[in-house]
């Protein structure tokens, strides 16, 4: 429900004090992370290397142990065509996300290595994924990029979540401008609340700031780590030292390579970047990851308390 409080002065007219929100009685915690599809220029080839992947899953299973998110995504998530056990869906929901019901949307295929990518999401009780059947739900961006949406409800309630993935050698004006407007559909399309949208996933350093602040602002959205960063390092999420983003990023520097969007009005009781530890590891020596990380660059942890749109929005 909004409340709008306005004055009205004799000289001054009528004024617009303040603007407020119903918010929902619950937060929700979020965890964001690339998984990777291992698609890399250098050698070793690690195309369909599901030993090596296997590794980086058990670590990331062990994170979400601790932390038990109400709701996961993940970027770049595998599955192999006719080997069931081959799904990072699969071995993760067998694991610490047993009991979340997960939604996927196919992004590309890999006939080399009989591997679909796709993005995925999975959610706990009492939220879920909701479905849309013979619905488009990803869009093409340049060089290969590509924007996927899901579904998410609790309480009778609808948020949609958009899943980036911007190509640094790409178009990055023409590819926000995609975004945009898909976004834009969407919301209209589906009815989608514009202050449940959630906006996730990889843009890259390249992207002007001044272009990414345009962005933000015809969307009415907001970084969920604004965060004053001294020196800058410390927001970083692809970090020098982490071999694995070197492989998934050659010759690119390290930066802020991903982001979490919500809507100004959302609040954000807490937001941490996360699944940036390592191990070592001699295992993977000759693959040159050590130190091993389970993800090329650092993920998030957030927790957030969505506003609500009236009825009649």
């Amino acid at each position: 429900m909004r409340w709008l409080l306005i004055f009205c002065g004799v000289l001054s007219g009528c004024q617009l004090l303040s603007l407020t929100y119903e918010y929902d009685k619950r937060s929700v915690t979020l965890l964001y992370g690339n998984l990777y599809d291992q698609k890399t220029p250098d050698p070793p080839p690690w195309d369909g290397d599901w030993l090596l992947r296997r590794e980086r899953l058990l670590m990331v299973d062990q994170f979400l142990r601790d932390r038990k998110p109400d709701v996961a995504v993940f970027s770049q998530a595998l599955m192999r065509q006719g080997h069931s056990a081959e799904s990072d869906p699969l071995i993760l929901g067998h694991g610490s996300l047993a009991g979340y019901e997960w939604d996927t949307v196919a992004v590309a295929e890999y006939p080399d290595t009989r591997e679909e990518a796709m993005v995925a999401m999975a959610a706990g009780l009492p939220l879920q994924p909701i479905g849309l059947s013979n619905v488009d739900r990803t869009f093409p961006l340049s060089a290969g990029g590509w924007i996927s949406f899901f579904v998410l409800q609790w309480d009778d309630l609808r948020s949609p979540v958009f899943v980036v993935e911007i190509r640094p050698d790409g178009n990055l004006s023409d590819d926000l401008a995609t975004i945009t407007r898909v976004i834009e559909k969407a919301q209209k399309d589906y009815g989608f609340c514009p202050l449940r949208s959630m906006v996730m996933g990889t843009f890259p350093p390249q992207i002007p700031l001044s272009l990414l602040s345009g962005f933000q602002d015809e969307l009415n959205l907001k970084d969920i780590y604004d965060h004053d960063c001294d020196p800058a390092a410390l927001c970083f999420t692809g970090l020098a030292e982490n071999p694995l983003f070197k492989k998934a990023f050659p010759e690119r520097m390290p930066g802020v390579w991903d982001r979490v969007f919500v809507h100004k009005e959302t609040e954000v009781e807490s937001s941490h970047l996360v699944l940036g530890e390592h191990r070592d590891s001699q295992r993977f020596m000759n693959y040159g990851l050590n130190p091993f990380y389970a993800l090329p660059t650092r993920g998030y942890f957030t927790q957030l308390r969505l506003a609500q749109c009236d009825k009649d929005d």
